[in-house]
């Protein structure tokens, strides 16, 4: 049988050590009564005494007291309002996408956001929800969506604008204007074509070739890049689709080019769904827990004279070659990276956490939080650099 552990057999210190874990493990603050649930049977306090430790842990800066929600009880947690904030707005969004079929529907308002938020956040003001929203749309996490036609309201969405929602007028007015001329004897085909022609001279790009095709791989792999989330999870098929329409060739089969980059390795499937349906995600950055080892990582590994230059070294190509958007890399592709040229022990926690913490303190890189692991695998998780109450998942070179 267990022995129940007491005031008595358990030292002060322990006892606030294994309140404050069970408060770490809690995905939001939580109240004096959640608290003694959470405890259960393997460490009884009495609320009195619980109470004392809680409000010490909050005096020496090892907890955050949070205004009551949902009870009367004041709640408690160790990580700050702004770090809450950003998971409240994450996780707000998140639970809106996909409500409605236009994107317009389900996408919120700033005031909408922060009304939906404000009584679980707590002591959130304005100032601080307004620096924490923008911050998240600095970083690519949340998407400050353009104003719509006739609509002078910027909404917010954690995935990116979905062009057919903006292009619809333009293009039923092309549709009127091809039936004019249809009726003129000027062809579909031809006016297509025209429409075609005048999009990549506003937009840029290669115009398709004579059959129609142009370079469709190198437009999709440049489009995935640009758009699928630098929290990773990767972007539906139906959404890169979507954001190709006006670039893509009558005739050609998208599912059948998509289908060609994954087969070639350069496109991958999120979560193992290989059948292509609108709801399977893409990446262009390889999933950790299906990586495949490369002859370089077989190989005797070269050791850099300047460990630390490698570091920057490989942050600067990680940066430019995957990231050039956000700038941010993620901490398991540069553990990857660091493998296959310094060897297994270079990349451990042991030495490269060390060698990344060192360079902050320099000013060389900036280490950053994850506040949303959706998509991210364990795996990748435990890559991450451990932080006080926080996973440091994120490295930016600053120089």
């Amino acid at each position: 049988m267990t022995e129940l552990q007491t005031p008595a057999a358990v030292s002060e210190t322990d006892r606030t050590e294994q309140v404050l874990a069970t408060i770490h493990e809690s995905p939001d603050p939580v109240s004096v009564p959640a608290i003694e649930k959470l405890l259960g049977r393997s460490l009884r306090i009495k609320r009195p005494d619980l109470e004392q430790l809680l409000d010490e842990a909050v005096a020496a800066g090892r907890l955050v007291r949070y205004a009551p929600y949902r009870s009367r009880s004041p709640r408690y947690w160790d990580r700050e309002v702004e770090d809450y904030a950003e998971r409240l707005i994450c996780r707000k969004l998140t639970e809106q996408a996909g409500k409605g079929e236009r994107q317009a529907e389900w996408a919120m308002t700033r005031a909408a956001l922060k009304t939906a938020i404000s009584k679980q956040a707590g002591q959130l003001d304005k100032a601080t929800f307004d620096r924490v929203l923008d911050r998240l749309v600095s970083e690519r996490q949340v998407y400050a969506l353009p104003k719509l036609p006739g609509s002078g309201t910027v909404r917010f969405s954690t995935e990116p604008p979905r062009p057919e929602e903006y292009l619809k007028d333009a293009v039923e007015k092309i549709r009127k204007y091809a039936s004019q001329l249809a009726d003129c004897d000027v062809p579909e085909s031809e006016t297509r074509q025209a429409a075609i022609q005048l999009i990549e001279q506003v937009l840029g790009g290669q115009a398709p070739d004579a059959t129609g095709r142009g370079d469709l791989d190198a437009t999709l792999l440049e489009r995935l890049r640009t758009i699928e989330p630098a929290s990773g999870g990767g972007m539906r098929l139906h959404e890169l689709r979507s954001s190709v329409d006006f670039q893509w060739p009558h005739g050609v089969e998208f599912r059948e080019v998509v289908r060609n980059l994954v087969d070639r390795g350069q496109v991958f499937v999120v979560g193992g769904d290989r059948d292509l349906s609108d709801a399977t995600r893409l990446s262009t950055r390889r999933p950790a827990a299906v990586a495949a080892p490369t002859p370089a990582a077989t190989a005797a590994p070269s050791v850099a004279a300047d460990p630390d230059q490698l570091v920057l070294d490989g942050i600067r190509e990680l940066t430019r070659e995957r990231h050039p958007q956000t700038r941010r890399v993620p901490i398991y592709e540069l553990r990857e990276w660091i493998a296959r040229r310094a060897g297994d022990e270079a990349a451990s926690h042991r030495v490269l956490d060390d060698r990344l913490k060192r360079l902050r303190s320099t000013g060389k890189v900036r280490l950053l939080a994850i506040s949303d692991t959706t998509g991210v695998s364990g795996q990748q998780l435990a890559a991450a650099v451990p932080g006080v109450h926080e996973t440091l998942f994120y490295v930016e070179a600053m120089t």
